[in-house]
């Protein structure tokens, strides 16, 4: 099954609380996302997808592993919405979150303005109120109709394949919800907050994605994992801004620079990492491990030998020789979120490195759209 999310103003909370679970891991199922339904339902087909959950922007997961673990097991014959009734014989979906095995409908399911029609039976019972039927099924009376609203085309294929369509239960309904208010956006941050204590907290030790080396004079970059020690080498960068929304993440770079002495890296964040019992640490995202085997990894000291085997593969073998001559060079470490302090940063003469920032939760939870936009645009233009 793949994801569809459509584009809109709350496109950030949209792929935060759908690219990702309660506790910012990226989720594994493939997402697409798209101005339009067309654009989307056409993707989709050229993925060769079956089921696809259509998520429309201002929808949000509690937690999409939940739902996801529910929807194996949900009873429908392929289509799934907000059934509403439109009180006058016909029915439409709320756009806001549907369900469809695709290879069931026609391609142009979306976009038909007239068909022959069949006529929907509608449960007596409710979800809520007199509007939301528990299901719709086909009846027997055809008609030539004019669709109006969205879905209705959908509804007809689904019932002229003597298929049933299926409302949301409350069960579902209940991990999902969708922000109409910016009150409603505020509220569901607010239930973000465990996670993001966690991340501000995160310690990176190395980096888990390949790192890129810089010509220009300064750099800024976030302070996880050794790609701001491999520029801190190059001759041609005399100053380093490393940026890190991790409170924790800077504390470690300073004490690295005011401490270190080059030998033994993976010592020093052993240290670390017991003097200040930091249990919510990433070695890189080939290193997934449990909170178990990372408190066996501290307690037998294994992570030791794993860290300095990683970074050894990193550096040559004069490593001490060079960041003791290096280290004296300019390095600001400032904890504050990249996105927000680009803007208002003198970039003349400056690299910018943002390792996955745009594509990570917290980020998406603390900036709007434009933030996010006008960020990436400065990111390539001084990548």
């Amino acid at each position: 099954m793949i994801i569809v999310i459509r584009r809109g103003p709350l496109y950030n909370l949209t792929l935060a609380g759908t690219c990702y679970n309660k506790d910012g891991q990226r989720i594994k199922n493939y997402i697409v996302s798209c101005d339009t339904w067309e654009e989307g339902w056409k993707r989709a087909i050229n993925l060769k997808a079956d089921q696809v959950l259509f998520v429309d922007s201002g929808t949000v997961f509690n937690d999409i592993d939940d739902f996801l673990f529910e929807l194996k097991n949900y009873p429908h014959q392929g289509l799934v919405g907000h059934i509403i009734d439109n009180q006058d014989g016909t029915f439409k979906l709320d756009q806001q979150c549907f369900l469809v095995n695709i290879k069931q409908f026609t391609s142009n399911v979306l976009t038909t303005q007239k068909a022959l029609g069949i006529e929907a039976v509608r449960s007596e019972q409710n979800i809520h109120d007199n509007y939301t039927p528990l299901w719709l099924k086909p009846g027997q009376v055809k008609q030539f109709v004019e669709y109006k609203h969205f879905g209705q085309s959908l509804i007809d294929q689904q019932l002229m394949s003597n298929r049933i369509v299926s409302n949301w239960q409350n069960k579902m309904r209940g991990i999902k919800q969708f922000l109409y208010t910016e009150q409603d956006s505020k509220q569901w941050i607010a239930t973000q907050k465990q996670y993001c204590q966690l991340a501000e907290n995160q310690f990176w030790i190395l980096n888990n994605e390949p790192t890129k080396l810089y010509s220009k004079s300064k750099l800024i970059t976030p302070a996880s994992g050794l790609c701001w020690i491999k520029n801190l080498f190059q001759d041609t960068i005399k100053e380093i801004t490393l940026v890190d929304i991790s409170k924790i993440q800077c504390k470690f770079v300073t004490q690295l620079l005011d401490r270190w002495d080059g030998h033994n890296y993976g010592e020093f964040v052993y240290n670390f990492l017991l003097k200040n019992q930091i249990l919510n640490f990433n070695l890189d995202n080939l290193t997934v491990i449990s909170k178990q085997q990372q408190i066996e990894l501290i307690k037998t000291k294994k992570i030791i030998d794993i860290i300095n085997d990683k970074f050894n593969q990193e550096f040559n073998h004069n490593f001490a020789e060079q960041w003791q001559v290096n280290k004296s060079k300019v390095v600001k470490v400032i904890n504050d979120d990249l996105v927000k302090f680009l803007p208002v940063t003198d970039l003349d003469d400056t690299s910018v490195w943002a390792s996955n920032v745009l594509d990570y939760k917290y980020t998406l939870l603390q900036n709007s759209n434009k933030e996010l936009t006008y960020a990436d645009e400065l990111i390539r233009k001084n990548s």
